[in-house]
């Protein structure tokens, strides 16, 4: 822009120059230019002009927003379960609630379920999803078999609800899922009481077989009672 700019000058200086007098006797008053106006004049207007053309250019250049290139978006899952060709991705975030994708061999990613993601197991029945949340006085839980149509589009259909939220869902090798329920009891310390139920197939029933609540560690009041999750 700046070689274009000084070229422009020189030419209009040029031609100016070879309008002037042979005796070189041009004096810059308003004499001079009264006499001259029929050159003069039309040339400084042209010279206006072109400033004006090169102004309102470099300002439309200068105007032109750089677009940042976007970072690619991330999926963190709590859970990931291989299934029909690609993964299931679950996630857990608590009130803002979670969700179920299924992300195919091609990395696209479609939501299955907006819901708290708690646990994924597959058995001879098929795959099942448990979902669920505790908090605020919110108590709720699901289980969803996760199937793929004829149009090979991954669908969830809910095979019932639960007492309470799920949580610690351990798939043992006979193939059935134990997990624990959040009861809205609490034990004489305050401490939240849970009940232990297991998958078979498509089949949920009380169960002995579950392990005492990660988040609570060895300070929980759970016990493997086939009724109740404490004593």
């Amino acid at each position: 822009m700046a070689f274009q700019w000084h070229a422009w000058l020189g030419r209009l200086q040029l031609k100016f120059r070879r309008q002037l007098p042979p005796n070189n006797s041009f004096k810059p008053n308003r004499f001079a230019v009264r006499l001259n106006s029929g050159v003069s004049t039309q040339t400084m207007r042209s010279f206006a002009l072109i400033l004006l053309v090169l102004f309102c250019g470099c300002s439309e250049s200068e105007q032109v927003p750089q677009q940042t290139p976007q970072a690619p978006h991330v999926i963190i899952a709590d859970y990931v379960h291989s299934a029909f060709g690609g993964k299931l991705l679950g996630t857990d975030r608590g009130e803002w609630t979670g969700e179920l994708l299924f992300q195919d061999g091609t990395g696209g990613v479609e939501r299955i379920l907006h819901e708290n993601v708690q646990g994924i197991v597959e058995n001879h029945a098929g795959i099942f999803v448990f979902t669920g949340l505790h908090h605020m006085g919110t108590n709720v839980g699901y289980i969803y078999t996760i199937t793929l149509t004829s149009n090979n589009d991954v669908v969830a259909t809910r095979l019932g609800s639960i007492p309470g939220a799920p949580s610690d869902v351990i798939q043992h090798p006979d193939g059935t899922a134990s997990f624990l329920v959040a009861t809205e009891h609490y034990d004489l310390k305050g401490r939240a009481v849970y009940d232990c139920y297991e998958l078979a197939g498509k089949l949920v029933k009380h169960s002995l077989g579950c392990l005492p609540p990660n988040s609570l560690g060895a300070n929980n009041s759970f016990k493997p009672n086939p009724l109740r999750g404490s004593p």
